[in-house]
Order: structure tokens, then C-alpha cells, then sequence
């Protein structure tokens, strides 16, 4: 896989739950602008992900972006990582703000969010859907139920069959 830059909420969400490793499993290694160590880092933040973030795996890549396009309505984590997918040509980002999601995919990115990365993860069997979105549940993530149900579907229905030549 090429490129992924992640944004803010997924690598929060992901270090509340312990289940930060997830990332690395499912995409080797994950690019993150400074913004988002920073955002990482405020004391507002829980302090296991601070505690995380202080330490970051060597997975984690943190560059910064030259690419300094802005967007009004977006936050300075979204827009680093914007700026950084392009720069990267990243193959994905990951993020959750619905407004940055709709700006990634106008851009041309494919979008996965912390619920689509626990999904991926439970469809190759990595992780047990059902407990780990209980524990994201935990936090202060705001999942609509109804994504949440088709999510589930999608992964008790198992992933598709191989494609043949």
C-alpha cells in the first residue's frame, strides 16, 4: 500500500482504546503532519494518549507538509494532513471530522474513518468488532448507530470472496 496520512482522530481514539497497533497491521506505516502530534499532545487530551503520543512508534512517521493550501472550515490537523496526502500522493487518509472526510474525498482520497479501520481490521480477523467498538464506545467518539449496524453487517457477512482471474 502506498501512502496513508492519518489525521487527529483516529490515532486518539485508537491510543484511548489500545488498539493503536491496529494501524500499523493494516497499513505498515502511517504519516502524520505536526498538527496532529500537537493536537495529540494538549492537555485536554486523555493522558494515555498523551502518554502515547510522547513515544510515538517508529511506524509513525511525522513530516511536515511544504504544500501550505488552507481551507477556512477545516482544523489545522485536517488541514496538515490534506496538505501532506497531496504532497505524498497518499493512497488513503484517515480521519473522522465529517467536513474534512467530504474535502479528502473531493480532493480524491479514499477516507477511512477509526470505525472503518476497526471494521477492516475485524474483516481479516485481526480484532473482534463488537468489543472494540464497545471500547471506542467509551470515549468521547460520536458514531452514528446506523454506521455502526452496517459495519457490524458487513462484518458478519465475512469479507468477499478472492476475485479469479
Amino acid at each position: 500500500m502506498s501512502a496513508v496520512v492519518s489525521d487527529t482522530g483516529p490515532l486518539r481514539y485508537l491510543a484511548e482504546c489500545g488498539q493503536t497497533e491496529l494501524l500499523s497491521g493494516l497499513f505498515g506505516q502511517v504519516f502524520a503532519p505536526p498538527a496532529v502530534l500537537a493536537e495529540l499532545s494538549q492537555p485536554g487530551t486523555p493522558l494515555s494518549v498523551r502518554q502515547w503520543i510522547a513515544r510515538p512508534p517508529t511506524w509513525l512517521q511525522v513530516r511536515a507538509a511544504v504544500r501550505r493550501q488552507t481551507w477556512p472550515r477545516l482544523g489545522p490537523g485536517e488541514t496538515e494532513a490534506l496538505n501532506l496526502a497531496a504532497e505524498l500522493t497518499a493512497e488513503a487518509v484517515l480521519m473522522d471530522d465529517l467536513e474534512a472526510r467530504h474535502m479528502a474525498r473531493d480532493l480524491g482520497f479514499r477516507v477511512i474513518g477509526t470505525l472503518g479501520i476497526v471494521e477492516l481490521a475485524a474483516l481479516l480477523g485481526i480484532v473482534d468488532f463488537d468489543s472494540i467498538t464497545a471500547r471506542l464506545l467509551e470515549t468521547n467518539i460520536r458514531l452514528d448507530p446506523r454506521l455502526v449496524q452496517e459495519a457490524r453487517r458487513r462484518v458478519s457477512a465475512g469479507p468477499p470472496p478472492p476475485a479469479t482471474p
